[in-house]
Parts: structure tokens; C-alpha cells; sequence
């Protein structure tokens, strides 16, 4: 449903249609928000600076932020510094790891290790995913301990998440 509007309206009225639908079918609309973003990025950071700014539609702002990924990460570096949601944050996190400087990645994701939202659950499995991108893209050994070494020290990481910490200690660390 989400892409055939994007495909026949135009950008704004179709932004209307995948507000209303984005709290009913939740991450299924990525896709025709990522489209969307392609179609007008210009749109994309105007609703999400005014959802931003009103405080209203959570689930919408977080498909916004994903959205946002095909202009780049300025609006994924609005959501992680000033968005309350923590499922914006989130996609924000992942934004920011994949696309922006590694300096800037790695703060963030420093940042995230800091913040209760961060440490358990859902929360620690974006940091870890998030780190993953960031240890490709840094290649300095020195970044890549620092991270690894508080995440390993989580007692909440799930057995996938520690297993992908050991492909990431034996791949960017094999001699620790």
C-alpha cells in the first residue's frame, strides 16, 4: 500500500497517507518512506523538523530518520542530538554509523553506551550493529578497542551480539 501511494501521488499528499499509516503498520513502510526520501529530501527534513519541534508521531519521525538516509546524515545527526524518542534515536545511531565521519560515529555510539536507553535489550543490539559499521569504516585499532572493551563489559548483550563482537575483536584486533 505505502509504495503504490508514493508511486501515484505526489510527495506531500503522500507523506499525509504514510503519516496516518506509519503507527498502524509500524516498520513496514520503510521502503516507501526510503522512496520518498529519494523522490523529495527536502520534504522528508521539513515534516521531520515540524513532528520534531511539535513533539507528535513517534513511529513517523522514526521512518523519517530512515528516510533521511538517501540526503545524508545531517537530519540522522538532528534525531540523535535532539530527538526524546528512543526509536528514533536508534534508527539515528544506525544512520550516523553507516554515513557519517567515524569521529562522529564513534561519539555517538560512546554516547549511546552512557545512556540507560542504550544499555539493555533492543537498545545495546543497535550500539553492537552500529559499532559493526564503524569497525569497518575506522580500521583504527585504537577506536575499535575502546568500543569493544565497554561493550564486551555489558552483562545484557545477547549471545549474537557477543558472538559478533568476537568476529569484529578477531577480524580489526587478532593479535588481543
Amino acid at each position: 500500500l505505502g509504495l503504490s501511494v508514493v508511486a501515484t501521488e505526489h510527495p506531500a499528499a503522500a507523506l499525509r497517507v504514510l503519516k496516518r499509516l506509519a503507527p498502524l503498520c509500524a516498520g513496514q513502510l520503510t521502503s516507501a518512506y526510503l522512496t520518498l526520501g529519494y523522490k523529495d529530501g527536502v520534504l522528508i527534513r521539513e515534516e521531520y523538523e515540524a513532528c520534531l519541534a511539535a513533539g507528535t508521531f513517534p513511529y513517523h519521525r522514526a521512518q523519517l530518520i530512515n528516510a533521511s538516509v538517501v540526503a545524508g546524515c545531517a537530519l540522522a545527526k538532528m534525531a540523535w542530538d535532539h530527538d526524546p524518542e528512543i526509536r528514533v534515536r536508534r534508527n539515528a545511531l544506525l544512520i550516523l554509523s553507516g554515513c557519517g565521519s567515524v569521529e562522529q560515529a564513534d561519539s555517538a555510539l560512546h554516547l549511546a553506551l552512557d545512556s540507560a536507553d542504550f544499555c539493555g535489550g533492543p537498545g545495546v543490539s543497535v550500539v553492537v550493529a552500529g559499532f559493526e559499521c564503524v569497525a569497518g569504516r575506522s580500521g583504527n585499532p585504537n577506536h575499535i578497542s575502546r568500543l569493544l572493551i565497554r561493550l564486551e563489559s555489558n552483562p545484557f548483550l545477547a549471545a549474537t551480539d557477543r558472538e559478533v563482537l568476537q568476529r569484529i575483536r578477531k577480524q580489526y584486533l587478532p593479535g588481543y
